[in-house]
């Protein structure tokens, strides 16, 4: 399976270079999301910071497991991260935080990740999660992959929940160097994933063209959308 994930991850962006070893398969994106706090904050090791509004898992599952929570906020207008905010937290003398969480484009607003967004979270050291959530890179084709090699602390998580029809499956996975897979296999359940969740996720992959065929249809009636909105009074 993590072979195949590999080949579409490659197939959909070819300046890319991703094998088997730069995958972690996760039973949906949660448990790949709690299994990242648990190897980079558990025992009051540290902080996670998110910028609000974002995915709520994120901050619900980190409150599961007893980890402090460092928010910022985001401009009114565009919903950008507050980086002057973010920044001030990463240079504070006792700053905790272990692992920052974004998505791409992030959920609900659905604005993308600027360049300047990318740099700041470039920045940051080495011995800090970046975790860039794709969940909807099939709609966005909007991705962060081929930039792992000059960054060997950022996460790549994606679903088979949104574009791939198969949410009550729950298949997630995570793309990221490979010394960083190694130590969340360390980590992950042993049988985590069941074997026909991921038999239908091979299954998906080897026929997404059909599968995702009606990702046209679908980005036309957003479009629509937009403009029926974009008529309302303010």
């Amino acid at each position: 399976m993590k072979e195949a994930i590999a080949e579409y991850i490659t197939q959909s962006t070819p300046s890319t270079d991703i094998s088997a070893t730069n995958i972690s398969v996760g039973n949906g994106s949660d448990e790949l999301i709690r299994t990242l706090l648990i190897a980079t904050c558990l025992g009051g090791e540290g902080s996670i910071l998110i910028a609000t509004p974002t995915f709520s898992m994120y901050s619900i599952l980190a409150q599961t497991l007893g980890i402090p929570i460092v928010s910022v906020g985001r401009n009114e207008i565009d919903f950008v991260i507050d980086i002057v905010a973010a920044q001030d937290v990463m240079n504070q003398t006792n700053n905790t935080v272990r692992a920052v969480f974004v998505v791409h484009p992030n959920s609900p607003t659905a604005n993308a990740l600027t360049t300047k967004e990318l740099a700041w979270l470039g920045s940051w050291p080495e011995d800090i999660l970046v975790v860039i959530d794709e969940a909807y890179f099939e709609f966005s084709q909007m991705t962060v992959v081929e930039e792992l090699n000059q960054h060997p602390n950022w996460v790549i998580l994606r679903t088979f929940s949104k574009a791939f029809p198969l949410a009550s499956l729950r298949v997630g996975y995570a793309i990221a160097h490979p010394e960083v897979i190694i130590n969340l296999e360390k980590i992950r359940l042993p049988y985590n994933l069941p074997g026909f969740s991921q038999a239908a996720a091979k299954l998906v992959l080897t026929h997404r063209q059909d599968v995702l065929s009606f990702l046209p249809e679908i980005l036309g009636e957003r479009t629509k959308l937009f403009d029926a909105f974009a008529q309302i009074p303010t």
